[in-house]
């Protein structure tokens, strides 16, 4: 406890922090620490529990929530959310986007972000495994940059699908058919 007491208080002469004392680095210790263990045990025995139901089959598994009450117990919802088709994050159906032929790459970036199913702000495009226009890393950007003024006939056919990523995304990427005129 001394060794952790002596870090807190070197750290906070260096960012010019104030009111660290022995008795608080004890307090924040003894609640946070019991709660991290806990917390880990308490995931860790739902795990168990649900691949202990899945591997007997003895009961149906848990459907997408648990909320853990403490003293309270525990409360689990019994219904199963819906899957949309054409949901951009978990639907499976690929979008469908037509545009002229000779549409260049920014113009069509544009037209991505500007479609309300999509929502996007910066996005990627990746194309048969190769990479058409990527937002990062910069060494990325830079060598896909030049694609920006190409039309698109020149840089895929039509009815290919596109693989898009866009940091509004997450880490989803969507599928997007796009059908040339």
């Amino acid at each position: 406890m001394k060794w952790l007491y002596e870090k807190a208080l070197a750290r906070a002469k260096e960012h010019n922090i104030e009111g660290v004392t022995y008795k608080l680095t004890q307090g924040v210790v003894k609640n946070i620490i019991p709660a991290i263990a806990s917390t880990n045990a308490l995931v860790s025995a739902v795990c168990v529990n649900e691949a202990l139901k899945l591997a007997t089959n003895i009961s149906g598994s848990l459907q997408n929530y648990m909320m853990y009450m403490g003293d309270d117990g525990l409360y689990a919802h019994t219904f199963e959310y819906q899957k949309k088709d054409e949901c951009p994050a978990c639907g499976t159906k690929p979008f469908s986007v037509k545009v002229p032929a000779t549409t260049e790459l920014k113009a069509f970036v544009d037209i991505l972000r500007e479609d309300s199913r999509f929502q996007l702000k910066n996005p990627s495009i990746r194309c048969n495994g190769k990479n058409v226009l990527m937002q990062s890393p910069p060494q990325l950007k830079e060598l896909t940059k030049p694609n920006l003024d190409k039309q698109l006939k020149d840089l895929f056919a039509s009815g290919s699908s596109l693989d898009v990523t866009d940091p509004v995304l997450n880490s989803v990427a969507i599928s997007i058919e796009v059908n040339l005129e």
